[in-house]
């Protein structure tokens, strides 16, 4: 019983100081610390400007035409001056295209590679005649061989829409060498031969039918116009 009363009281002991000690209690909301700026935000909006600028010095011809003397000519400025020039022309031509495709696309219409790749044999040929070359021809009418590539595809389109209705007899061949006697009498070593005034005929009746039928085009299709030159 002594023993038991003993074991009672240091119990007791300990536990009273058990309760007398402090206890830190986890609170969540802390005292504001404070928190130096880290040295990367300092340079990461004068980073970000270098940046930019570094992109619109490498794509300054994307908005820059040219500068004089320091002072810039925007390619809008630019353009602005191309459709007063030529605005009408270039839509209605861009039109007349877009007719022609899309008549195309309904009549399964294609053009190869290999098709295009002939007519600028045939050109290359007539330009050699002349003493020059496809490029240097080209080059004198700002135009790229891309191109020149797109203007063909367009063209055989509107001739395979036409179809081969053309046909040059002898007697056209004749009638075009009398019309223009005199003309090759002053030039007889650069008068063309038959097959070259054959085709040079056929070209022209082809073009003609060609443009009948781009009219007919315009005249069926519904074009609005939202801009005016």
């Amino acid at each position: 019983m002594a023993t038991k009363k003993r074991s009672s009281k240091t119990t007791a002991r300990r536990t009273r100081v058990s309760v007398s000690e402090p206890v830190e209690e986890y609170s969540p909301i802390s005292s504001p610390v404070e928190h130096k700026p880290s040295d990367k935000k300092k340079y990461l909006l004068p980073l970000s400007v270098l940046v930019i600028l570094a992109l619109l010095y490498a794509f300054k011809g994307m908005f820059i035409a040219a500068t004089v003397n320091g002072q810039p000519i925007g390619r809008l400025t630019v353009i602005r001056e191309l459709e007063k020039q030529s605005g009408k022309r270039a839509l209605e031509n861009l039109v007349t295209k877009s007719l022609i495709i899309q008549e195309g696309k309904k009549k399964n219409i294609t053009v190869s590679d290999t098709d295009i790749a002939n007519q600028i044999k045939k050109i290359e040929k007539n330009i050699s005649a002349q003493g020059m070359t496809l490029d240097q021809a080209l080059q004198a009418q700002g135009m790229s061989k891309d191109a020149l590539k797109e203007e063909l595809k367009v063209q055989l389109i509107a001739q395979k829409l036409v179809g081969d209705k053309v046909n040059i007899t002898d007697k056209d061949v004749a009638d075009y060498q009398s019309q223009n006697k005199e003309m090759f009498a002053q030039n007889p070593s650069q008068a063309p031969s038959a097959e070259q005034i054959r085709e040079q005929l056929k070209q022209q009746k082809q073009q003609q039918l060609t443009q009948d039928y781009i009219t007919k085009l315009r005249k069926d299709a519904k074009v609005a116009y939202y801009t005016s030159y």
